[in-house]
Formats: C-alpha cells, sequence, structure tokens
C-alpha cells in the first residue's frame, strides 16, 4: 500500500494486521523536518506501531550523520538504527569500476581514482554510471565512449536532482 496524505495510518495498521506483515514505511525522510504535519504523522506511527505485534521499519535516508536524526526525532523511540557509513575511497573506487559493464567503451581520460574522491554512496555510483552510459549510447557509433566529462556531467545533474527532491520531497503535505 502506498502511504500518502490521504491514507489514514490506522488503515495501514489494520490490513498489515490481516495479512500478519512487517510494516515497513520507506522514504520517510521528511518525518525528520520538524513540520507539525510530520510530528503528527510520527506521532500516529509511534501509537499505532506500539500496539501492533510484528516489527515496524522506516527507513530514511538523511544524508548526515546518525547525531543529526537523533535531535530532529526526538518524539520517536527507535529500538534499532542501522548507521549505513558511505564507501571507503578505495571501495568507491572498486565501485566506480565494476559500475561499467565490460562491453562500454570507456574514454582515455576516465579516472577511476579521481572519480573515488567525492564521497557519494553505492546507489550513487550506479545511477551515475548508467546516465554516464546512456547519454553515450545517444551518441554516433564512432564516438559512443563514455567520457570524464559524461560522468561529472551526470554526478552534477545527480546532485541537482538529489537537491530538488530534499528541498521539495514532503510526503505529508
Amino acid at each position: 500500500m502506498l502511504l500518502t496524505s490521504s491514507v489514514d495510518i490506522g488503515s495501514v495498521f489494520e490490513e498489515g494486521q490481516k495479512l500478519g506483515a512487517i510494516i515497513a514505511f520507506d522514504q520517510c525522510q521528511s518525518l525528520f523536518d520538524y513540520s507539525d504535519k510530520s510530528r503528527q504523522i510520527t506521532q500516529l506511527i509511534q501509537y499505532h506501531a506500539s500496539r501492533y505485534h510484528k516489527p515496524v521499519i522506516l527507513i530514511a535516508t538523511t544524508g548526515g550523520n546518525i547525531t543529526s536524526i537523533d535531535s530532529r526525532a526526538a518524539s520517536v523511540n527507535f529500538s534499532l538504527e542501522v548507521n549505513f557509513q558511505l564507501p571507503t575511497k578505495a571501495l568507491r573506487q572498486t565501485l566506480w569500476t565494476r559500475a561499467f559493464p565490460k562491453q562500454v567503451p570507456l574514454a582515455a581520460d576516465v579516472s577511476y581514482d579521481t572519480l573515488s574522491e567525492s564521497q557519494i554512496t553505492a546507489k550513487d555510483i550506479r545511477a551515475i554510471a548508467f546516465g554516464a552510459c546512456s547519454k553515450a549510447a545517444l551518441r554516433l557509433p564512432a564516438e559512443r565512449k563514455v567520457t570524464m566529462a559524461d560522468i561529472k556531467d551526470e554526478m552534477e545533474e545527480y546532485r541537482m536532482r538529489d537537491q530538488r527532491r530534499k528541498t521539495h520531497s514532503s510526503m505529508f503535505t
């Protein structure tokens, strides 16, 4: 069930009870935005979750360290928090290397060492590589190499899309 502002939180838990389901709320970062509406939704989830017989999972990508959640989520009791650290530079270099299939021609200027300097997630790397490959695939056959400029342009576009999503995302308004 997709939770939107028109859905009664109680009905989510009632449906979960009927199905014997674990309930997971994804994209919950807007629950930590200090607004009265997010606080109200958080309290409703907490109320129903405390009476629910199965696990209730809230998934939120905060983009910061775990202490940034703690101060914003004072009204939420977490029984378990999983903090995923950004990959190390060495791991990012490996991820960049694996992000491009062997069949994809790369220009000589593509530097995994340079790319690994950017502190981003594995998901970001995969999305950026896919975008850069897509751009290169639209070129004439003789020009279908992924260049460092393609990757950097896609990285910037991805950062801008992510910024707009964070700025304008409000799951409950």
